[in-house]
């Protein structure tokens, strides 16, 4: 075999042409370069021979750092009977064809070590490992689509001799690698396939996911927490707890805000206490209380004990109100002011502690005993005027039904509502991404806990052309 490849070698081009194609993966001039590229199916199964002539295997794995966005292969690992018995550095390769790969002389060629089971990134010596197999890591594994929202399942990657050496410019996904790989080429030319570029790829599964998270923080920094709230939604409860660990428990509240109520009780009982505590110290008072509401007593106790004694009053008197009430729905978590507090000072306490709540970026203006009576949004006080005149605040009692308020929004150009108790104080404010955020849950997955409300305003009204 070696003395073939030698003579194969001596024509035009006798090395690996280096190739440079600085487009998109998936692109026009892309798929001209597959057809010099080459899927790793390719690059797999042909004889490793050392440089004595004797076959010690066939090549049946290749390995990248997870830290390198060339994805340059760095190790080959040698084949017998299905098993990996052997490693040798890719700096020992002489020649890797498509007849054969051939050693140099006096390669060293390492024995298998056990594989790294579970989610562990540690090699042998218990020192963090960036190695990722292309077969067993990536290939089939979940990784994210180039929305960021869906997942996809990897069919194939792509590979380019660069120089010397080998590098993984794509992965695809998609029914036609799929088909490819199971040797029905002409259907799979019929279907489609899609490509990310390595320097993309999101795994979102396996040992892979948990290879890429301890080499590289991994790429789901990427997402914003839309985003983030789909792909846990998607993920088993495991994976999806290394995920959350990985992008901190700030971002994790951001993500589990938006996802469905099922989802986030699924997910907070299975977090690490500590990091569930944090989780629910970063959420407005709002999303807290919707967390808690759907974990059990115990859960909830634990969590309510381990935050602060302020935090933890604020939220049990949250929990203490009617879900199907204003009380159950507002956050408390409100700037205020007293009447005829200058706008400088209004200025100062909004950017000084801004509501974490979206949509109550405004300053309530109370009188004496606490009764709300005006309210000048962020927008005003920002535009610099040296005086703004407030306009009057809507309120409505903490007792009052969820659809009172939802008739308040629609009949009024309003973006939060002032929440007093039965004497008039203020003790909380509902904002109408408030009421959004529990409609758009209804079209999920769950119980209806708004189906009447729901009902009544997709009712005809007089005048009306038809059911909205």
């Amino acid at each position: 075999l070696s003395a073939t490849m030698a003579a194969h070698a001596q024509p035009y081009p006798n090395r690996a042409v280096r190739m440079i194609v600085p487009y998109t993966a998936g692109g026009g001039v892309d798929l001209v370069a597959r057809h010099v590229a080459a899927e790793l199916s390719k690059h797999l199964g042909q004889p490793v021979v050392d440089a004595d002539g004797r076959t010690l295997g066939r090549v049946g794995e290749l390995v990248v750092d997870a830290r390198d966005e060339d994805a340059t292969v760095v190790r080959v690992g040698i084949r017998r009977r299905r098993r990996i018995i052997g490693w040798v550095d890719w700096e020992h390769v002489v020649a890797y064809e498509r007849s054969g790969v051939l050693l140099a002389p006096g390669a060293a060629v390492r024995a298998e070590r056990a594989a790294p089971t579970g989610g562990s990134c540690s090699d042998s010596s218990g020192e963090p490992s960036g190695d990722l197999w292309l077969c067993r890591d990536v290939l089939d594994a979940q990784i994210l689509d180039q929305t960021g929202e869906r997942l996809v399942r990897v069919g194939d990657l792509v590979l380019l001799r660069v120089d010397h050496h080998l590098r993984v410019i794509a992965v695809e996904f998609g029914a036609g690698p799929v088909l490819r790989r199971l040797g029905l080429r002409r259907l799979a030319a019929r279907l489609g396939t899609v490509a990310v570029e390595w320097r993309e790829l999101r795994i979102v599964s396996g040992r892979g996911m948990a290879v890429q998270l301890a080499a590289s923080g991994s790429r789901l920094d990427l997402l914003d927490p839309a985003q983030l709230a789909a792909v846990v939604a998607q993920l088993s409860t495991d994976q999806a707890r290394v995920v959350l660990g990985a992008v901190g428990p700030h971002r994790a509240a951001d993500a589990l805000r938006l996802a469905h109520r099922d989802v986030r009780s699924r997910l907070v009982h299975a977090l690490p206490h500590p990091f569930a505590t944090e989780v629910l110290t970063r959420m407005p008072s709002d999303d807290a209380t919707a967390l808690l509401r759907g974990i059990s007593r115990r859960r909830r106790a634990e969590l309510l004990a381990a935050v602060d004694a302020p935090r933890a009053d604020t939220l049990r008197t949250l929990l203490a109100a009617h879900p199907d009430t204003v009380a159950g729905l507002m956050s408390t978590e409100v700037c205020t002011a007293p009447v005829g507090t200058p706008t400088d000072e209004l200025r100062a306490r909004l950017l000084g502690a801004p509501p974490r709540t979206s949509g109550l970026e405004m300053v309530f203006l109370l009188d004496d005993p606490g009764r709300p009576v005006g309210v000048v949004s962020a927008l005003e006080l920002l535009d610099g005027e040296p005086a703004v005149d407030p306009r009057p605040a809507a309120v409505i009692s903490a007792t009052a039904g969820i659809d009172a308020v939802v008739d308040l929004f629609a009949t009024r150009d309003l973006r939060a509502v002032a929440v007093v108790d039965e004497d008039g104080r203020m003790v909380g404010a509902v904002a109408i991404e408030d009421v959004l955020d529990e409609l758009v849950a209804e079209r999920l997955p769950g119980r209806s806990r708004f189906h009447h409300l729901l009902e009544r305003h997709r009712t005809v009204r007089p005048g009306a052309g038809g059911a909205r």
